[in-house]
């Protein structure tokens, strides 16, 4: 599936209360895989944790448009999950990401339960050169993958790279790539729950 508009690509920093960590954890779940079997323009969500109790919490969510996402803010799951995490969630910070460049494995996948799977958060800053090399490079590496890009702050030269791992911390680009960056500070999260379709293709460039 190729993009030709760009896509709603957002971070949730979720603070949870360690009391109502598995009503929120069922909650979700409902919510990402009713909306993955329901919702065709709700490519991919991530539910992950940072520490192992699950108290801080990132979710990211990728919608076709605008339409898309009111279709899955109306619905009856993502209700359901909201009326949990009004008690769940102690703390809560959203952030708009304008992506550049989206690559998700060529299969459909749907991932919940004890897993393997780590995404991969990078955040850093970087010149126009520096990611027009970057891109340049995603764009030639033909590896099976899920990969994004994002810019956080475009003007400010902030941007994330977010990575899904097998287990095993195998880098897609070659860390040279990164050796002109600033700030650079990167994550490993937990998945949770993960659905996600298939052969996703975005280019923002």
């Amino acid at each position: 599936m190729k993009l030709t508009e760009t896509p709603i690509f957002r971070m949730y920093h979720l603070t949870i209360a360690a009391e109502k960590r598995e009503a929120f954890l069922k909650a979700g779940v409902n919510n990402l895989l009713t909306s993955h079997q329901n919702e065709p323009g709700t490519l991919a969500m991530y539910a992950t944790r940072l520490d192992e109790k699950g108290i801080d919490n990132f979710v990211f969510e990728l919608y076709k448009n605008e339409a898309a996402y009111q279709v899955h803010a109306n619905s009856s799951q993502f209700k359901a999950y909201g009326q949990v995490a009004q008690q769940a969630v102690t703390d809560k910070s959203l952030q708009e990401l304008l992506p550049k460049y989206i690559k998700t494995n060529q299969d459909d996948m749907t991932i919940r339960g004890k897993n393997d799977y780590l995404l991969k958060l990078t955040t850093f800053r970087a010149d126009n050169q520096t990611i027009e090399k970057i891109l340049n490079d995603l764009s030639s590496a033909n590896e099976s993958v899920t990969y994004y890009l994002a810019a956080v702050d475009e003007t400010q030269q902030q941007w994330l790279s977010l990575e899904l791992l097998d287990g095993m911390e195998v880098p897609l680009l070659d860390p040279t790539v990164f050796e002109p960056v600033t700030d650079r500070k990167t994550k490993l999260l937990q998945v949770d729950t993960l659905v996600s379709q298939g052969n996703i293709l975005f280019k923002g460039f």
